[in-house]
């Protein structure tokens, strides 16, 4: 996946806080690094090749130049998603060729693309407490933040950023990506795909495998399964309406493309993210 390149202030790192009622799909890169807490909301997670569902606490450390979007099922409060830019020696190449700074820099190897973890209520203080302070003490507060995380558990999102497109290649995957999150719930067969593409449906599939990395039905079934995950852990409904409102409109199909991106079935997701729900909520 690509995106547009984001330009942001050369000041080594800074601070926002995002006040939109939801988070629009909307794919962007930086060669700055990126590190986003979502406190409240859910929805979908597009990081590099990759497409997973997010929820509250959500918390990932983005590489340079790694595309980059989320897209909320819901209205979110204002002020739900905090966000940090930082260049990678934004404290100084003499500190992060220190002996004891080896954690902070292997947290910051750019190998790893991106990097997700799941914020405590400490972390979310340690953000409030980023956007209150203000200079030198802002960065050291960064710094605090990057120090617990490289001792923290993490999974990867996704793998480096790769070769970028053409400009003309980058608009056509990026209209076609679009398109598809809008509308991934509804049938789509790929000549409808090729049309916002402008192209034939065999030209396009072959053109997407290149791009995407991943079939047109592939690709599809990741964003489908992601929508389900977030009706499995944020609804009651039954597992035959969360697979009819994802697109699938065969639950032996659901089951079976779930388990293959996912590695569990949907009752189990549902029952190991409602014991995750009740732990969180007991150690608030």
């Amino acid at each position: 996946m690509d995106a547009v390149r984001e330009r942001l202030p050369t000041t080594g790192f800074g601070f926002l806080r995002l006040v939109d009622e939801s988070f629009g799909f909307n794919r962007h890169y930086h060669p700055e690094y990126e590190l986003s807490l979502i406190t409240e909301g859910s929805g979908t997670r597009f990081m590099g090749d990759r497409v997973d569902e997010f929820g509250p606490r959500d918390l990932v450390l983005i590489g340079s130049n790694v595309s980059h979007t989320w897209a909320s099922n819901t209205p979110v409060p204002a002020g739900a998603g905090m966000v940090v830019h930082f260049t990678r020696d934004f404290v100084g190449e003499p500190l992060l060729a220190r002996a004891d700074a080896h954690a902070l820099r292997e947290l910051l190897e750019p190998s790893h693309g991106a990097l997700g973890f799941r914020a405590s209520g400490a972390a979310v203080r340690a953000f409030n407490d980023l956007e209150a302070a203000a200079g030198l003490h802002r960065l050291l507060r960064l710094l605090d933040i990057l120090l617990e995380l490289s001792r923290a558990q993490r999974r990867a999102l996704c793998g480096p950023a790769g070769s970028r497109p053409h400009e003309h290649t980058r608009r056509r995957i990026d209209d076609v990506c679009g398109f598809l999150h809008e509308n991934c719930t509804q049938p789509l067969p790929i000549a409808k795909a090729a049309e916002v593409a402008h192209m034939t449906p065999g030209s396009f599939s072959r053109f997407f495998r290149r791009a995407m990395g991943r079939s047109f039905t592939g690709y599809l079934n990741e964003l489908r399964v992601a929508r389900a995950c977030a009706l499995l852990s944020g609804t009651d409904l039954p597992i035959a309406r969360v697979a009819a409102e994802s697109g699938f409109t065969n639950l032996a199909n659901f089951n079976r493309r779930f388990r293959e991106l996912r590695e569990t079935t949907p009752r189990a997701y549902r029952r190991i993210f409602s014991g995750e729900a009740a732990g969180n909520a007991e150690g608030r």
